[in-house]
């Protein structure tokens, strides 16, 4: 009995090996070209988020170095007007350049003093320009007026 048994267990393992099994219920594995395709489109992808992560970075500083370069502009008019304000006479007419750091960055600050048409008046030009560099981040320009000239103006 044992061993009719054992012969009809056999046969069952056997007629399961045998039988067909719809196509939408077999397992199938990938091939190797298919996980080769789909590794080289995820790379292709993360190539490109890589890319466009850097150029965001690159917008952000430069975008940073605009802002203080505009502060620093704004800051040299604001001191001129003021010091043309406490005085009883105009800058001089000229030229000067100096180093301005700003949230730890130097900047190169290009001041240019002209004479107007009118003589209670200077022209004040402001170029910021990036860090060892000669390419111009801000150009400002301002007009200083001598207090007691205008003080005679007004009515």
């Amino acid at each position: 009995m044992m061993a009719s048994t054992q012969i009809a267990m056999r046969a069952k393992t056997e007629l399961k090996a045998y039988t067909i099994v719809p196509p939408w219920q077999k397992q199938r594995a990938f091939t190797l070209v298919e996980v080769l395709v789909a590794l080289a489109i995820l790379a292709i992808a993360l190539a490109a988020a890589v890319r466009a992560t850097s150029l965001a970075v690159d917008s952000a500083n430069e975008t940073k170095l605009r802002t203080l370069a505009t502060w620093l502009a704004q800051d040299r008019i604001a001191i001129s007007t003021a010091l043309t304000n406490t005085g009883e006479r105009l800058p001089p007419v000229g030229e000067s350049n100096e180093v301005r750091n700003s949230a730890g960055i130097d900047f190169n600050v290009q001041t240019k003093i002209s004479d107007t048409p009118n003589p209670a008046f200077r022209k004040l030009d402001v170029r910021v320009l990036r860090p060892n560099d000669s390419q111009t981040l801000v150009t400002m320009t301002g007009y200083l007026v001598l207090q007691s000239a205008a003080a005679k103006v007004s009515p």
